[in-house]
């Protein structure tokens, strides 16, 4: 057995593939003390796929809000609208967009603080006194 690698008996499953690395003969993994679990069964064809997700970038997500990526960054990190890290890339799925959008909907008769006093008398007019 080469210098490095840790194999002593015979019968282990090791293969050694140069420099001082031990590989699992079926593969490159080098995962040896994963216990052996339960795994995924294979897609079923009869089940049709769902639609794929549409992805947008940050920047796309914020032109779609008509938002700047700042302030799409402070909802994403409030927890406002969700989204995905691939390595060093986030990414928001257009479904989330869309439900962010719905969300944000104004019920009507929520903006009455905005208006000026519907009890107010116009300029001009008489002050009983």
């Amino acid at each position: 057995m080469p210098k490095g690698c840790h194999s002593s008996s015979a019968e282990d499953i090791w293969k050694h593939r140069g420099g001082s690395r031990c590989w699992l003969e079926h593969g490159r993994s080098g995962m040896v003390d994963r216990a052996p679990g339960p795994r995924r069964p294979p897609p079923n064809p009869e089940v049709p796929m769902t639609a794929s997700v549409e992805w947008l970038s940050t920047a796309d997500a914020a032109k779609a809000l008509g938002i700047t990526p700042r302030t799409l960054y402070r909802f994403i990190d409030q927890g406002e609208l969700a989204a995905y890290r691939f390595g060093r890339v986030i990414r928001i799925k257009q479904s989330d967009v869309d439900a962010f959008i719905e969300g944000a909907r104004i019920e009507p008769g929520s903006l009455e603080h905005l208006y000026p006093d519907s009890g107010a008398k116009p300029e001009g007019a008489e002050l009983d006194v």
